[in-house]
């Protein structure tokens, strides 16, 4: 036989050739007689074979003892028994034996589930584990419930908070504008190419970023960051939203010597005849420079 031979069957017993081929030869590295080697190959077959036969015995075995403590599990759990320590073969079964002997004085006898009580039925190991699933089930349902109600009430408040904010921004704009015209602020200077709606915007820009403006009887107040009322510090009433609206604006434009009450700047004449005299124009302010100057 050729050692091509040997090394197959030792590939085939699934063992080191090398040594297979070792013990075929002799100390001195010739080949043993044909029955030695018959012999010695006979002796590996047959404890190669064991080796295999006790494998597969062992695989066996493990695959038995699998099935038998899932199906041990699958008994205990369809029982009401949680096993929360995770116990397998002999301690899961012994484990399953005294709790089921713990259940006995709360048991109600099985005479039929009609004459139970509801108290006798609430001691039903099933009946138990079902009230803990309904409670565990009921507290998420009630959780989700609770994040999407909180999810609404923020979405509203900020719509709210929204409308709110824009109303008072309505009116106190609006506002704002009657007191810059009151003030004689000026808004649009002659001869010069101004949109007074734009400085109007600006100074109510300025003002805004200056204050905090809210609502009281549909009229605008100054309030803090809590939403109260801001008081004069000087004279303990509240602050005149004109008076502060003008001030701002001036500052910016300035004010006008002209009465924007009348068609005609000036001052007006007495009556001369009886009849009412003429507004007659004295000085015109066209800029704030020229103002304060």
């Amino acid at each position: 036989m050729s050692e091509i031979l040997y090394k197959g069957i030792a590939s085939a017993l699934k063992i080191d050739a090398e040594e297979l081929i070792a013990k075929l030869k002799t100390d001195g590295g010739e080949w043993l007689s044909e029955a030695e080697i018959s012999k010695r190959l006979v002796s590996e077959l047959t404890t190669a074979a064991a080796a295999a036969t006790e494998t597969a015995a062992e695989i066996a075995r493990r695959k038995g003892q699998s099935e038998e403590t899932n199906r041990l599990k699958r008994l205990v759990k369809s029982a009401g028994f949680e096993n929360p320590d995770k116990l397998i073969g002999d301690e899961l079964f012994e484990a399953f034996i005294a709790w089921k002997d713990e259940q006995k004085g709360d048991t109600p006898p099985a005479d039929g589930i009609d004459k139970l009580s509801k108290d006798d039925l609430a001691k039903l190991p099933i009946v138990k584990s079902l009230i803990v699933e309904a409670v565990q089930a009921g507290a998420q349902k009630f959780d989700s419930l609770k994040k999407e109600y909180e999810t609404t009430q923020s979405e509203f408040e900020k719509y709210k908070r929204g409308v709110v904010e824009s109303e008072t921004d309505a009116i106190a704009r609006k506002r704002f504008e009657a007191a810059l015209e009151k003030g004689n602020v000026i808004l649009q200077p002659e001869g010069l190419d101004i949109d007074r709606n734009e400085r109007i915007e600006a100074a109510y820009h300025r003002f805004k970023a200056k204050y905090k403006v809210g609502l009281k009887d549909k009229n605008p107040i100054f309030v803090n960051d809590e939403g109260e009322e801001v008081l004069d510090l000087a004279f303990g009433k509240p602050l005149d939203y004109d008076e502060v609206a003008v001030n701002v604006a001036k500052l910016m434009y300035g004010v006008s010597a002209q009465n924007s009450n009348h068609s005609g700047s000036g001052i007006q004449q007495p009556a001369q005849n009886g009849k009412q005299g003429a507004y007659t124009p004295t000085h015109r302010y066209n800029t704030i420079k020229e103002y304060d100057d």
